[in-house]
C-alpha cells in the first residue's frame, strides 16, 4: 500500500526534514509551532512528553516505568527491566491492553515453579517474556 504524497510531505515535516519548516506537532487537527503552543500553554508537557517513574509500595515497589503522553490521545506506560514491555496502553481513555489484578510486579516475586508465573503476570498490550541469559 503506498502512502499518499500529502501524507508524506506531511510526516517529513513533523520530522523536520523538510527545510525551512519549523513544526513540533501536529495537533487538535493542524501542525503547531513550539512557539505557538508554549503561547498558549505554561508548560510544553501540558500536550505530552515522557516521564521515568519508579513505584513506591507492595508488589510494584521499585518497578522502574517510563510514561509515554503523544498528545494526540495516545498514552502508554514502557517497563525497561521487563524487556521494554508496555504494561499499560489507551487511547483517548479507551483501554487498548488487558490488565491482570497483578498489577506491574517487581522481577524479585518471579516464581519459575508450575503456574506460579501468573502471580506476576500482569497482561499490557506487549509482553516480551524478559530475556533469558544462560550458557
Amino acid at each position: 500500500m503506498r502512502m499518499p504524497v500529502f501524507q508524506f510531505t506531511q510526516i517529513c515535516r513533523l520530522m523536520n526534514f523538510l527545510p525551512g519548516e519549523d513544526v513540533m506537532a501536529f495537533l487538535y487537527g493542524r501542525e503547531w509551532s513550539k512557539v505557538e503552543l508554549l503561547e498558549r500553554a505554561g508548560d510544553i508537557s501540558q500536550y505530552g512528553g515522557a516521564r521515568l517513574m519508579e513505584s513506591a509500595e507492595g508488589p510494584e515497589a521499585h518497578v522502574p516505568s517510563a510514561l509515554f503522553r503523544t498528545g494526540s490521545g495516545l498514552n502508554f506506560h514502557v517497563l525497561p527491566g521487563r524487556g521494554m514491555d508496555i504494561s499499560l496502553a489507551d487511547y483517548c481513555g479507551w483501554p487498548l491492553c488487558w490488565r491482570s489484578s497483578t498489577g506491574d510486579v517487581g522481577a524479585g516475586f518471579y516464581e519459575p515453579e508450575g503456574r506460579g508465573w501468573l502471580r506476576g503476570f500482569f497482561g499490557g498490550l506487549l509482553t516480551t517474556c524478559g530475556g533469558s541469559f544462560g550458557a
